[in-house]
């Protein structure tokens, strides 16, 4: 999987200073126009967060996507056409999305990792 990698910072809700690394990968096209990805994938990490969007869907690793809840959601998925606050944890209900896109992020943050290391 090859992928661009850029660097930038980022703030945290509370506005401490954060590192933010991403990177866009080509996958299975769609027609232009219907994903927002372009048929790509696109990976994030933000702080102690994994995150991956392809199409419609979002899964966020060790996450607070509300900074209201006092728990971290291990793994979230959202359809972020259908639920564009990302409220609704579809997790359970796609469990073979989530082995794709964890199998995903997870690869390219160990490609990232030895990247990091080999400097």
């Amino acid at each position: 999987m090859e992928a661009e990698i850029a660097a930038g910072a980022g703030e945290s809700a509370a506005g401490v200073g954060a590192v933010k690394r991403t990177a866009e990968a080509g996958g299975t096209g769609a027609a232009a126009g219907t994903d927002p990805t372009g048929g790509r994938m696109l990976f994030w990490e933000y702080g102690e967060q994994l995150a991956v969007r392809e199409g419609k869907w979002k899964l966020v690793l060790n996450g607070k996507l509300d900074f209201s809840r006092t728990a971290i959601d291990a793994v979230h998925l959202s359809d972020v056409d259908a639920d564009p606050g990302e409220r609704i944890n579809l997790a359970e209900k796609h469990p073979d999305m989530v082995r794709r896109l964890e199998e995903a992020v997870r690869h390219w943050y160990g490609t990232l990792r030895e990247e990091t290391i080999r400097r």
